[in-house]
């Protein structure tokens, strides 16, 4: 079922950037998927707008310094690589709104990670991370956030910071820490934010088809 959930955002995440839906393009745009660092940045020499670069699966241990240059990138996917960083860099980043760090070898992440105010769909399942950096109130567009099989003993507190901020986030994946599925283990405000963006936004689609007909 997780699987099914991760790989519907996935698409999601995916045909909404490339149609344009998270952000504005200011250079002719290849819907391209480019699967190299050294692609994407001779194509962005030729003055297109590189959308998506996906990475998974390369062995990647630390990231190139040409790929914080790509800064029209939306979707970028770093999945299954052995990572154990990401350089503060990142936060050139500024367009991304799908950022996928899923089976790496990450220990901690950058504080300027949560200056990606325009990311929706944020998963960092199966790594080796305790903590959170701060932040997380800026993130109003953040969407769903996938904490899976990691380390944490507790919640990560940094994540209240988005209660009374964030009016979309409503969706949250955490098993497999070792606080996951304890009594009160998350905070009740957080997830009466969750439940309250879900109804609003079950309530929106309604009103939507309502007024298609």
């Amino acid at each position: 079922m997780k699987k099914i959930l991760y790989s519907v955002l996935v698409v999601c995440g995916l045909m909404l950037a490339s149609t344009g839906g998270w952000a504005q393009a200011v250079k002719p745009t290849n819907k391209r998927m480019y699967k190299s660092v050294q692609e994407a940045t001779a194509a962005q020499k030729n003055n297109v707008a590189v959308r998506s670069l996906d990475l998974r699966n390369q062995n990647l241990t630390s990231l190139p310094p040409e790929l914080f240059e790509l800064t029209d990138l939306k979707v970028l996917i770093l999945d299954n690589n052995q990572l154990q960083s990401i350089p503060s860099e990142i936060s050139k980043l500024q367009k991304l709104s799908v950022l996928n760090l899923r089976n790496n070898q990450l220990r901690e992440l950058p504080a300027s990670l949560t200056s990606l105010t325009d990311l929706r769909l944020l998963t960092l399942g199966n790594n080796k991370l305790s903590s959170l950096p701060t932040g997380w109130g800026a993130m109003t567009h953040l969407f769903s956030l996938d904490i899976t099989q990691n380390q944490f003993t507790a919640f990560p507190s940094a994540l209240s910071e988005m209660v009374g901020k964030n009016t979309e986030f409503r969706s949250f994946l955490d098993k497999g820490n070792p606080y996951s599925g304890k009594p009160s283990s998350i905070p009740a405000n957080f997830e009466k934010m969750i439940q309250g963006n879900q109804a609003k936004a079950k309530a929106n689609s309604k009103a939507k088809i309502i007024y298609k007909k």
